[in-house]
């Protein structure tokens, strides 16, 4: 069953309720408290006095990316957790989230009869804590059911939440998270057998008028009548572009092109391109929607775990040039992604390896949980198989980067975290030549060699490089690149287009969890580092 998560200020009843709930359906019961202290091995007081409020959310930041990545719970959130939004959009994603409230009166005669909690003393009166919660409406608004304990019993509460969840859509495999950016808000969907939803999923958010389904050959024979078919049952009038397949026809000659078909079309804005493929229609798709008439609307359909986890969210899109990968673009976020699970089956073991370098990578950077997570399923993960555990950490993988792109639309500053790896590994495709490797070994090979390189300039631990290593060398194993030497991959991060002026910033991995940005990393030490990984394969 999925999560059920229980928010809302302190005293609401969330352990009593959470605990007799579990109890009821047969869920195991989970307090983030609970975690945070068993992972510090400190009570929250202690945390508080010792160590302050600040450190405290950190730690309960990463119990819910941990609690989030399993189901079949019932979790009881502290009161201040989905403050953080990033919190909020896990338990949104990955639970039914019951807001438990009552009057502030009733808030502060129960907390004055002896909380523990570190906050409750600051709690004189019952304005007081009226005052917080409304400092918190908007962490405490999003919900799909709200119980006031203030005139129920733990029973009664308890008895509304189960009839309800009871009474909730069985299908619990999709798991969606909405990202709320400057430029667009949309939502990202996560499940197994979903392409046929695509059409009733565009009108839901809004779409009209024509569709181009943008795609290739390969793709469109898999998977292109089954996107038609949902399309038409929704009432888009949809015809078909198909680009030729490969990293090397991602250039200026295909998207004029498609240029020269929308206008045939008599496409306009109000029109809907839908990209059906991997990372090179996405990129290409949303170029052209980004750019034809100044901007058309976007839907991705990803078909590939890299496009999944990585180029369908977030609005990046580009061609490549003859000088450098992705010169040329623009950012333009979708109206909607529909990631199906299903489309993976028909990958290479070669290609869905290379997408679960980006999915390490997230964890990597970001979420230990998620990376943990990964690791401790990595035989099951690494062979594709339908499982909840996928959609699971697709998902969360999405997250991490729905975080990131909320916070840094256009990349002038966090958004660099993202780019881990990505440096050496553009320069890498570049001089090898497009088309020889996956983005997905590119990037495994990059994070590698900018870890060995931040280790040895004392940036990176030793601990981290040993994970790194672990993590990404089995994706490049069996990899042959006889001619492809450290010398070349360094003069070609030159064409970079992070540069400034002749110097090279890097974001390296300090600790997993830990990113520093704007890393100037010796020549020489990066040099050797490259060649040390080209030798390892």
């Amino acid at each position: 069953m999925k999560n059920i998560a229980l928010i809302g200020f302190m005293g609401t009843g969330k352990s009593t309720v959470g605990a007799e709930l579990a109890r009821r359906l047969c869920l195991r019961f989970v307090e983030t408290d609970a975690v945070i202290e068993e992972a510090s091995n400190k009570s929250i007081s202690r945390i508080f006095a010792e160590e302050g409020e600040k450190a405290f959310r950190r730690l309960e930041r990463s119990a819910i990316q941990a609690v989030t990545l399993e189901d079949d719970q019932v979790i009881s959130c502290g009161g201040g957790a989905t403050v953080d939004p990033r919190n909020l959009r896990l338990l949104r994603m990955t639970c039914r989230v019951v807001l438990l409230k009552a009057d502030p009166r009733v808030l502060y005669e129960r907390i004055s009869r002896g909380s523990s909690r570190p906050l409750a003393l600051n709690l004189k009166a019952p304005e007081d804590i009226a005052r917080l919660i409304d400092d918190r409406r908007d962490a405490y608004a999003q919900y799909d059911l709200c119980v006031d304990t203030g005139i129920c019993s733990v029973e009664e509460a308890v008895e509304v939440i189960a009839e309800w969840v009871c009474s909730q859509n069985a299908d619990l495999e999709n798991l969606r998270l909405e990202l709320d950016t400057p430029l667009e808000r949309y939502s990202v969907v996560v499940g197994s057998g979903i392409l046929s939803q695509l059409g009733s999923e565009m009108r839901a958010c809004g779409l009209e008028g024509k569709s181009m389904l943008f795609s290739n050959g390969t793709v469109d024979c898999l998977y292109g009548d089954r996107a038609r078919q949902s399309l038409s049952e929704a009432g888009f009038h949809c015809s078909t572009f198909l680009m030729a397949d490969g990293e090397e026809y991602k250039t200026l000659d295909t998207a004029v092109q498609a240029y020269h078909a929308c206008n045939e079309l008599s496409l306009d804005r109000r029109s809907t391109v839908v990209a059906l493929g991997g990372g090179v229609v996405g990129d290409v798709a949303g170029f052209i929607a980004g750019t034809y008439m100044r901007g058309m609307n976007l839907v991705q359909v990803p078909t590939t775990l890299l496009a999944m986890v990585d180029s369908s969210v977030g609005g990046k899109t580009a061609v490549n040039m003859p000088f450098g990968k992705n010169m040329v673009g623009v950012f333009h976020q979708p109206r909607l992604v529909v990631a199906d699970l299903d489309t993976l089956s028909t990958l290479t073991l070669r290609d869905y390896r290379a997408g679960m370098a980006e999915l390490l990578k997230h964890g990597l950077i970001l979420n230990p949980a998620l990376l943990d997570f990964l690791m401790s399923r990595r035989e099951i993960l690494m062979s594709y198989t339908q499982s909840r555990d996928m959609v699971w950490a697709v998902a969360h993988s999405c997250a991490v980067k729905a975080d990131i792109v909320e916070a840094d639309e256009t990349e002038q500053g966090l958004r660099e975290v993202l780019n881990a790896g990505h440096t050496v590994a553009h320069a890498v495709e570049l001089a090898a030549g497009y088309g020889r490797l996956r983005h997905g070994e590119a990037v495994a090979l990059g994070i590698i060699a900018e870890t060995d390189a931040a280790n040895t300039m004392g940036i990176a631990s030793d601990r981290c490089l040993e994970v790194v290593r672990a993590c990404f060398i089995p994706l490049v194993e069996g990899l042959s690149l006889p001619d492809l030497d450290a010398s070349s991959v360094c003069q070609a991060m030159l064409s970079d287009k992070k540069k400034r002026g002749d110097r090279v910033f890097f974001s390296v991995v300090e600790e997993v969890g830990t990113v520093r940005r704007g890393v100037e990393i010796d020549r020489d030490v990066l040099r050797e580092a490259v060649a040390r990984t080209l030798a390892g394969l």
